[in-house]
């Protein structure tokens, strides 16, 4: 997968980035560079993609601002599909949005966040040694696992601190997420927010088996988006039009 042509241009442009970075950061830092570049990399790219996330955002109060009045459709054409899809998508036409909306910004964003992860966990790119996974962290290889660790507590100890980190951040992300708009299919729904609430602790899984710098860059990136999310909410909230008669 890291070696399909454009992922992999992707994975050596960060990794030139982060020689550039650790460059840098080398005199402040000293041995703390490498990880620090990751940081680095990561808000910057993060902070270039703000767009396609404001853009996601507005896709996501259109769905919960439409979401009573999409229940009433379902209501009221259950039993004519053809009917409903007809006037489900001329309530999107109206509202200048589309149930697709926020898809484009995911697809947008993809490539880019796995040439970005794909780079903590490549041995090598562009055919030579990954020199960032050489870096360490507190004293930790940033290419090691927990897994290839026997019995040392020192070296477990950085994956212990960024474990927890990731799993203070994803129940932060399930505090902050606002519940599904109710439905007129109650158990789908009930399922729906049990499966959201479970989604941000995948990435738990992660720890024991990505590298240390893969790990790095987890926490960095879910902290991100975590905050970011809030901020664009906010954001989002002041600046819903009144609602529509009807509505």
């Amino acid at each position: 997968m890291y070696t399909f042509g454009p992922i992999a241009f992707l994975i050596g442009l960060a990794s030139s980035i982060v020689s550039v970075l650790i460059g840098l950061l080398s005199p402040l830092a000293g041995t703390a560079a490498p990880a620090l570049s990751i940081v680095v990399l990561t808000v910057l790219v993060r902070a270039a993609l703000v767009p396609l996330g404001w853009i996601q955002m507005r896709a996501e109060f259109a769905r919960r601002r439409l979401a009573p009045r999409l229940a009433e459709l379902r209501r009221k054409y259950g039993s004519h599909p053809v009917r409903l899809r007809e006037e489900a998508m001329r309530l999107y036409r109206d509202e200048g949005t589309s149930p697709l909306a926020g898809c484009l910004p995911a697809l947008l964003q993809a490539p880019v966040f796995l040439a970005v992860y794909g780079l903590f966990l490549s041995p090598t790119v562009s055919g030579e040694s990954n020199t960032l996974l050489e870096g360490t962290l507190f004293g930790v290889p940033l290419g090691e696992r927990l897994v290839a660790l026997t019995g040392d507590l020192i070296a477990m100890a950085p994956f212990a601190g960024l474990g927890a980190a990731l799993v203070a951040v994803a129940w932060l992300q399930r505090r902050t997420t606002p519940p599904l708009t109710a439905e007129p299919d109650k158990p789908t729904v009930d399922t729906m927010r049990r499966v959201t609430g479970v989604l941000p602790f995948l990435v738990v899984v992660a720890v024991p088996i990505a590298p240390l710098a893969a790990l790095v860059y987890l926490v960095t990136t879910t902290t991100w988006t975590l905050v970011e999310r809030v901020v664009l909410r906010r954001v989002m909230a002041t600046r819903q039009p009144p609602a529509r008669p009807g509505s």
